[in-house]
Parts: C-alpha cells; sequence; structure tokens
C-alpha cells in the first residue's frame, strides 16, 4: 500500500528487503518503484489516429532479453500502417558496453541507409 493506495505488484515487506538486494535502498523507495511500475503496466494507451499513416522502421533483436520480440511486433504493427521491419540477433536489448562507431556502422549502417 502507497499513500493508502492498493498496488498491484506484490510490494515488499520488511523481510524481503533484508534478504535482496533491495536492502540498499530504503522500503519507500521500492514502494514507489512498485508503483509506478504498476502504473505503467495497467495503463491503457489509446490513439484516435491509429493506425498511423506516417511510415515506421522498427528494428529489434528477436533475442531481446527485456522485451518479447513478437508480442512487441504486434504492438507496431497495429498501430502503424507502413511499416519496414529489420530484425536483428543481439542476445541482448542494450549493448552491454558503449558502442563505437565502426560497431554501429557495421551492425545498423544497411537499416539506417533504408530510411535515409
Amino acid at each position: 500500500m502507497v499513500n493508502g493506495e492498493t498496488m498491484g505488484i506484490q510490494s515488499f515487506d520488511q523481510s524481503d528487503e533484508k534478504s535482496t538486494a533491495s536492502a540498499r535502498h530504503p522500503l519507500r523507495d521500492e514502494h514507489v518503484f512498485a508503483y509506478t511500475l504498476d502504473e505503467i503496466f495497467q495503463t491503457e494507451y489509446e490513439y484516435t489516429g491509429a493506425p498511423f499513416k506516417i511510415p515506421c522502421y522498427f528494428g529489434m533483436s528477436v533475442n531481446d532479453d527485456i522485451l518479447e520480440y513478437g508480442l512487441t511486433e504486434q504492438i507496431v504493427q497495429r498501430h502503424f500502417q507502413q511499416i519496414t521491419i529489420q530484425q536483428f540477433t543481439h542476445p541482448y536489448h542494450q549493448p552491454p558496453e558503449p558502442p563505437t562507431f565502426e560497431w554501429l556502422n557495421r551492425e545498423f549502417g544497411q537499416f539506417l541507409r533504408m530510411i535515409a
């Protein structure tokens, strides 16, 4: 419960806090974070102009470790009429280290040339 409101995401109790990495943060920080995530996940996004008529260039790794590729592609296809899709095979959502210009050009150059 945060400020008298029940959250949809299970919040931590004192025993959970002591046994997890969350112990570095005050319990109130965990509650705010959980409440914020719950609000994001429960929000219904409606667009009166969907599907959009502007072109969409969608590039994502099919191996994304944070987002599910199939679900994300379905959402994009519902919202745009004209889509260019580029699937990548990187094993992560975001590179584990800052990318170099050469790496960006090698990995994404073809996709960027399509939208230029």
